[in-house]
């Protein structure tokens, strides 16, 4: 398989605000890293895994996502699979059997098949959404492809 893209390093993760109970009272606000909790979870939103398409259509996209996308600079274009995604020392154990699974499937193509546009659900946002239908040739691609994401990416 190509190698995946890692997105630039912008440094570690903020610590997120939390209420926090302590002895009966309730503490607004504190912050509290994600290191520090015991049940941590294995994901971060600081990672995905993605579907990138090939290099020479990069120009044509990135023109389009230029013009409506004000985050287009930060990331290669791409389909998000899967995000959050796990962090990337937990990948890297996984690897190796994703990949080997990834084989089965044979190479497909994508076509996005259709556009449709969502608004936020806070008018006061004013964003708005785009969601692409994909479709793949052989139709049984992406299926296999959820499927092979699935058993390896338990979560």
């Amino acid at each position: 398989p190509p190698p995946l893209h890692q997105p630039p390093k912008t440094g570690p993760p903020m610590p997120r605000k939390r209420s926090l109970k302590s002895k009966g009272k309730e503490k607004r606000g504190a912050n509290v890293s994600s290191s520090s909790l015991s049940h941590a979870p294995s994901t971060t939103n600081n990672t995905a895994l993605v579907l990138l398409p090939p290099k020479e259509l990069w120009p044509q996209i990135q023109a389009i996502r230029s013009a409506h996308d004000k985050a287009y600079s930060k990331w290669p274009p791409h389909v998000n699979l899967c995000w959050p995604f796990y962090k990337l020392q937990t990948f890297n154990d996984l690897k190796e059997d994703l990949c080997k699974r990834l084989q089965g499937i044979g190479v497909f193509t994508i076509e996005l098949s259709t556009i449709k546009m969502l608004e936020a659900k806070k008018k006061k946002d004013g964003r708005k959404y785009v969601v692409l239908t994909l479709k793949s040739n052989p139709a049984s691609a992406l299926e296999k492809l959820q499927h092979v994401l699935h058993d390896v990416f338990k979560e």
